[in-house]
């Protein structure tokens, strides 16, 4: 379960960037 919240987070931190640029 951690590691699926990691790579939750980690994909939502690309979305953002992806969003932002």
């Amino acid at each position: 379960m951690r590691r699926f919240s990691s790579i939750v987070g980690a994909a939502l931190a690309v979305v953002s960037l992806s969003a932002n640029a």
